[in-house]
């Protein structure tokens, strides 16, 4: 269980924090015979354990826990997002908007299950997983062979209609769908029979640190390219999330708490929380909505402006309202050596980058460092998530996301309970369709998020 591994929950009077067999007081002397260790002698994850609010061991309430697990959704959304509008040049699906739609739905399901299996059979770490910007490169590797066409005929009833995308583009996922499948199996491997302990020989902190960082860089142009589509509300996203979790994180607010404690006799008292650090990226974004609701409703945004909340509501009227991805949804997968090749470079790449965020998690979380079993276990995990996201086809498999450690490290929240509600969030929302055509605000909020996070979490990283 998670308190063989990663540490039993302290005693009531918090004298003792038991972690790894190893007893570790919070008091300056020992007591019962036990003699507590110098405080230069503790280890940094118990000193970062006590700064948290929720280590990875501790549990918010359940409301609690979906509002942060909603935060920390809103962290992976952009450049989730983002995944269908890269990939769809190399599909020739660029103008095809629900094509697009159903590669994010599927996405999004997808992400919700493999987080589910990483945190209850993985590494059982508070880390979300989602797609991997690593297999862009490959899937435009793979399509470059078949470029795409100025235009295309389809038959509507009986007639030859002239469209802007291909008609035939399943073709195209499917031969992305059964490279990342088989390729993935060698990810299995690796973890399921150990051989990750052996890669820690050659993989450093200097290998895993540049890998991260060209990636990090990698996002910024589609970030600022998302963003540009309005500059006022992306800058303005981004000074309120640092003005909330920089400067005012420890400011309290006063609420009114009710207490049920006496029912039916009711106790309402005001708690002072500090939710500008928890809640700094839901905070920002119900500000900017509101704002960009207003000066919507006062024509202050031209028409086909990307900040236009009009522009959401048409959009999701004209979309169906549900989408259930299934396996070989786009086809029978197909299998190509090159294609196998370049899925292959990208699965170890995605090992490498998974091992250093694992270490940074259980570090942020309040974990001590997982051993080597934990991190077998994990890249197996991992690897049958890339196999279930080939099997139902977004074209790329899934990752440990950086940003939303950093969030960990942000929001002093490690629980597992909120990434778990945050797989049901994205889950339950993948499979609603008609948000997935409107979300050109979501968008220019989400990278705005997302480019401070990264920044965030390329800061706090020590390995």
């Amino acid at each position: 269980g998670i308190n063989a591994e990663y540490g039993e929950e302290p005693p009531v009077n918090g004298e003792y924090v038991k972690v790894m067999g190893e007893s570790y007081s919070m008091k300056e002397n020992g007591e019962n015979g036990h003699a507590a260790k110098p405080k230069e002698d503790e280890p940094e994850y118990m000193t970062i354990r006590k700064q948290l609010k929720y280590p990875v061991d501790k549990n918010p309430g359940w409301v609690g826990a979906f509002i942060l697990g909603f935060q920390q959704y809103l962290i992976m959304f952009g450049p989730t997002f983002a995944i269908p509008v890269i990939l769809a040049p190399s599909l020739c699906i660029d103008q095809n908007v629900v094509a697009k739609g159903q590669l994010l739905n599927t996405m999004f399901v997808m992400c919700g299950i493999a987080t589910m299996l990483q945190i209850f059979f993985g590494t059982r770490l508070p880390i979300i997983q989602s797609g991997s910007y690593i297999y862009f490169a490959v899937a435009a590797g793979i399509m470059s062979k078949t470029p795409c066409d100025d235009e295309y005929f389809m038959e509507v009833d009986g007639v030859n209609k002239s469209v802007n995308y291909d008609p035939n583009w399943h073709k195209r996922m499917a031969e992305l769908q059964g490279n990342l499948m088989v390729a993935s199996l060698t990810q299995i491997i690796l973890g399921g029979f150990g051989f990750v302990g052996l890669l820690l020989k050659v993989i450093g902190p200097i290998t895993i640190t540049v890998l991260i960082a060209l990636i990090g860089l990698c996002l910024t142009g589609v970030a600022a390219g998302s963003a540009s589509q309005n500059w006022s509300i992306s800058l303005g996203m981004v000074f309120l999330i640092t003005l909330f979790s920089e400067y005012l994180k420890n400011v309290p607010v006063p609420l009114p708490v009710v207490s049920f404690k006496n029912f039916p006799r009711l106790t309402v008292k005001i708690q002072w929380l500090k939710l500008f650090s928890t809640l700094s990226i839901i905070l920002s974004l119900v500000i900017m909505w509101s704002l960009c609701a207003i000066l919507t409703a006062t024509d202050s945004f031209p028409e086909g402006n990307a900040a236009r909340v009009v522009n959401l509501t048409e959009k999701v009227a004209e979309a169906n309202w549900f989408y259930f991805p299934y396996p070989g949804q786009f086809g029978t997968p197909i299998v190509t050596v090159g294609g196998f090749v370049g899925m292959f470079a990208g699965v170890i790449g995605g090992v490498i980058e998974s091992i250093g965020d694992y270490y940074a998690c259980a570090k942020l979380s309040g974990a001590p460092p997982p051993p080597k079993y934990v991190l077998n276990r994990g890249i197996l995990l991992e690897g049958v998530g890339c196999f279930l996201t080939g099997l139902c086809g977004p074209g790329v498999g899934v990752t440990s996301y950086s940003e939303n450690i950093g969030a960990i490290g942000l929001t002093k929240v490690g629980s597992r309970r909120v990434i778990f509600c945050s797989a049901i969030l994205m889950f339950v929302i993948g499979c609603v369709a008609s948000w997935a055509s409107s979300s050109r605000l979501c968008r220019s909020l989400s990278w705005a998020a997302c480019t401070r996070h990264v920044r965030n979490h390329l800061r706090c990283r020590n390995l």
